[in-house]
């Protein structure tokens, strides 16, 4: 019963992280308005757009930490934080140079949010290699502490910053300066800079050989969870995309627990020692369970959540929260489906095309609308979620 129990115990913290962080954007909405919590939102899909390569990154983490021998274990950690800082770096330079013409696209006042969202992936980037060796080690009671931490300090950070007056920009620096303490205190606990060893470097090349295939994995599955929240802000109107915005923001109560769910997942299916059976049934089930409470809360109570969270001004969101529900419940199936494949090692990439050219179309032409951008989300998921069922049915019938 490990799985459960470290399910159970990363759940726990995820959700009392999640708190906080929800808790966080519900202040913001109610201190920024629905247009400038609008342009939040937008920023924070940008960010999601450029962190293609971060859980990557984390899961290249844990599967090296959970196959490598002890003593080179911080010497892994010290080469992937190497790694993540210049990707991060060149990303953080790329958006602060462009982030003149960043800003006119999504109509924010200044350039300093769009600056904040790309120092948001370097810090992102450097503590998920923490999380990563944490969880490669299956030391998640750590794990969890520090994503409650990290939670609170957001919160606590995040509202100074707001009520400071910073806006936009004290909101993303909540998030910088919550995951920078972090980072401080993994580095110096963990004593980086004294780390070496050169078999590290052998087991680093040959993870980051497999992570060509990961990360364009992810590229599409970031598309179509954030793409639509960054062309909300660019096509719809500044009111319309703060209610979307809104029903953006769910994936931050949703996601913490699909990772909770698939992390000890994949750890435990690469690992010999902890390997159990009917580990994809079991996260299944899970993630079954949790987007069914999702969708009956977005069917019967959906007007009354978002008045009461948010504020009657975003209340019309209301109007498409089962449907965006849809939308998540999709996404999180298809991210256990799609852990489950890279455990095993049955991506095919040249499949992977068709969905992106799904949801690009598809926001052509029906992007214009809330609906139509749920619309586009739950197609493009749906096809990719196809693509990866279908894959496993031909495996398992080559099995037999």
């Amino acid at each position: 019963m490990l799985f459960f129990r470290n399910v159970a115990m990363a759940s726990v913290a995820e959700a009392a992280a999640g708190l906080f962080a929800f808790c966080f954007t519900l202040m913001a909405a109610r201190f920024l308005g629905v247009e400038s919590y609008g342009l939040f939102q937008a920023l924070m899909g940008l960010y999601g757009l450029l962190s293609f390569f971060i859980l990557p990154l984390n899961l290249a983490t844990v599967h090296c930490i959970g196959k490598a021998a002890p003593d080179i274990k911080i010497a892994l950690v010290r080469r992937f934080l190497m790694i993540s800082l210049y990707s991060s770096g060149i990303i953080a330079l790329v958006i602060a140079l462009g982030s003149p013409w960043v800003s006119r696209w999504l109509h924010a006042p200044a350039v300093l949010p769009v600056i904040l969202a790309g120092v948001l992936v370097l810090t992102t980037t450097l503590l998920k290699v923490f999380y990563g060796f944490l969880q490669g080690e299956l030391r998640f009671s750590t794990f969890s502490y520090s994503k409650v931490f990290q939670g609170i300090m957001t919160f606590i950070l995040g509202g100074a910053f707001i009520l400071a007056g910073w806006s936009v920009s004290g909101a993303l620096a909540g998030y910088i300066g919550s995951m920078s303490i972090l980072c401080l205190y993994f580095f110096f606990k963990l004593r980086i800079p004294n780390a070496s060893g050169k078999s590290a470097d052998l087991e680093i090349k040959k993870e980051i050989r497999s992570l060509s295939k990961i990360f364009f994995i992810f590229m599409v599955l970031l598309f179509i969870e954030h793409a639509p929240a960054v062309l909300a802000r660019i096509r719809l109107n500044r009111e319309e995309s703060g209610l979307f915005g809104a029903l953006y923001n769910f994936r931050n109560v949703i996601w913490p627990f699909a990772l909770a769910v698939t992390i000890p997942f994949y750890s435990q299916s690469i690992s010999d020692e902890h390997r159990e059976k009917n580990l994809i049934q079991k996260s299944l089930l899970v993630i079954g369970l949790l987007g069914g409470g999702f969708l009956a809360a977005g069917r019967f109570f959906p007007h009354q959540i978002f008045s009461i969270l948010y504020g009657k001004e975003f209340g019309p969101a209301g109007n498409y929260f089962f449907q965006y529900g849809i939308s998540l419940t999709l996404q999180m199936i298809l991210m256990v489906v799609l852990f489950h494949q890279l455990a095993c090692r049955r991506i095919r990439i040249k499949q992977l095309y068709l969905p992106v050219f799904i949801l690009s179309v598809c926001l052509w032409i029906f992007g214009d609308t809330i609906p139509g951008l749920i619309l586009s989300q739950v197609t493009a998921c749906a096809v990719y979620l196809a693509l990866l069922l279908g894959d496993e049915a031909v495996a398992r019938i080559r099995d037999i």
